[in-house]
Order: C-alpha cells, then structure tokens, then sequence
C-alpha cells in the first residue's frame, strides 16, 4: 500500500492556494489619499511597499499620514519605502 499522506499534502497545498487566489480577488488593491497602493493581506490588514501593515479602515481614513522623512535613516527595515513615504506632504 502506498502512503496517502504525500497526495493528502499535495491537495491540501492546492486547495489552500485556490482559496487565497479566491480572497484575493475579492480583495482588489486600493489606493489611498497620497496614492499609495495597498493589497491585501489577510482579514482587514492592508500592506503597502511589503513593509506598512495597516487595517482598512487606517488606509481609508482622512487622516491618515505619511511617515516621517526620516524614517528610513533611522530604521534600515524601512530602506525600500517608495518616494511618496519618503517625503512628508500631509500638509497639502
């Protein structure tokens, strides 16, 4: 008899994708006020650059900002921030 659980896994892995193809285009990118593109990433986290996680309701609001100038210099994790992060215009 040959061992169920390699297909099992195999299945599973497909199904799991298939479903995250499904969410995902039930979750189309959406833009903010600066123009910044977020896509979904999981419930109501919306991620932009792949290094600002933020719920849906922070991305969609009138107040939400941009980080500060400077952040990039002060934290390498945020060295790949596009150039609308890496300048403050919230006083438009």
């Amino acid at each position: 008899m040959s061992n169920p659980v390699p297909r099992l896994l195999d299945h599973w892995q497909q199904v799991r994708a298939e479903l995250r193809a499904l969410a995902e285009a039930e979750h189309p990118p959406i833009f903010d006020r600066h123009g910044r593109e977020w896509t979904w990433q999981d419930g109501d986290v919306y991620v932009h650059d792949g290094l600002l996680a933020w719920p849906l309701a922070s991305v969609r609001s009138p107040e939400a900002g941009l980080p500060t100038p400077d952040l990039a210099e002060r934290n390498p994790n945020y060295a790949g921030l596009c150039a609308t992060c890496r300048h403050d215009r919230t006083e438009n």
